[in-house]
């Protein structure tokens, strides 16, 4: 079935304009991001030779040139939303920026995406291991689906030193959960659903908004539980590899 790894990318950032809780944007050079998206995209082909690549850009000059991989598709949005791309090279929120991509690819190449019986949506710079990448999911019973992995689920003891930045209603039988956002897809039945999940979390990942402190990966599992969306979930044993992008740290997902 025809799919497609949509990778979110800003290669060039400004180092001006720290994110929220740091005072960096990124410890990594232009050219050190270049690199480890090179890998990402040399991993993604290896996963899967038969799936495109979109990868959606916010930088300011152009890498279209640099980046040359089999079924790769370069969308800069310099080009596209000049607008769009300059708030997510500036806005101190992480999480609005990458909703805000993802939200922008979905409204104007949405025939596009339409064309794609499945998208999986992964974070430039990151890795997938080959071992736990699953293709069984490609079936079209699961057109209507939703794949993560197993959600992040915090008892009270572990997030209680941080509880008043979540709204009550996010704390469900006194535990918190979140989707691993690095990694995710959906299939093609649910494209017009992620549409208004991300302009949900947009708009509450705004500045001055009531969850703009919160990470993504709270706030997609919670407005998801909200819509009854969290039923349609298939796990995934994707394990992905990488670094933060603002500390360096390496993580296993």
């Amino acid at each position: 079935m025809k799919r497609a790894f949509i990778v979110t990318s800003s290669l060039e950032v400004d180092p001006t304009k720290n994110f929220k809780g740091t005072s960096v944007r990124s410890v990594f050079t232009t050219d050190q991001r270049l690199e480890q998206t090179k890998s990402t995209l040399q991993n993604l082909y290896q996963l899967d030779p038969m799936a495109d690549v979109i990868l959606v850009d916010s930088s300011p000059t152009t890498f279209e040139n640099e980046l040359k991989a089999p079924n790769l598709k370069y969308i800069q949005l310099e080009q596209t939303n000049p607008k769009i791309a300059e708030v997510i090279r500036t806005h101190s929120n992480k999480s609005h920026c990458e909703c805000l991509m993802l939200l922008d690819l979905l409204r104007n190449f949405k025939s596009t995406l339409k064309s794609y019986d499945f998208l999986i949506k992964f974070s430039g710079r990151y890795l997938i291991e080959k071992e736990t990448y699953s293709t069984y999911i490609y079936n079209t019973s699961y057109l209507n689906k939703y794949f993560f992995k197993n959600p992040m689920d915090w008892d009270h003891t572990q997030f209680d030193h941080m509880r008043d930045a979540y709204p009550e209603e996010m704390i469900v039988d006194n535990r918190l959960r979140g989707h691993y956002t690095v990694a995710y897809g959906f299939g093609n039945q649910k494209i017009d659903h992620f549409e208004a999940l991300m302009a949900l979390c947009a708009f509450y990942t705004d500045l001055e908004s009531k969850m703009y402190d919160l990470d993504i990966e709270y706030i997609i599992y919670h407005f998801m539980n909200l819509f009854d969306q969290n039923k349609d979930v298939i796990t995934v044993p994707w394990t992905v590899t990488g670094r933060c992008g603002v500390t360096g740290k390496g993580y296993r997902f």
